[in-house]
């Protein structure tokens, strides 16, 4: 993994919030609260590219 992160220490994953809970075996809702509660433990961070209706550009 060390080798697919960029130098500022990020690496990318191109995945929607419907493919992760997918990924790890949860329901959408309950997938994003996990997501949420790590972003707000300053696990992860979330820098949204794709195009979102929600102010935040990415829906989280």
């Amino acid at each position: 993994m060390g080798q697919r992160l960029t130098a500022a220490g990020t690496s990318t994953l191109p995945m929607s919030r419907l493919d992760i809970a997918d990924h790890l075996g949860l329901e959408l809702e309950a997938g994003a609260r996990v997501l949420i509660r790590l972003r707000s433990a300053h696990v992860l961070d979330f820098n949204c590219h794709a195009k979102s209706s929600s102010s935040t550009g990415c829906g989280w």
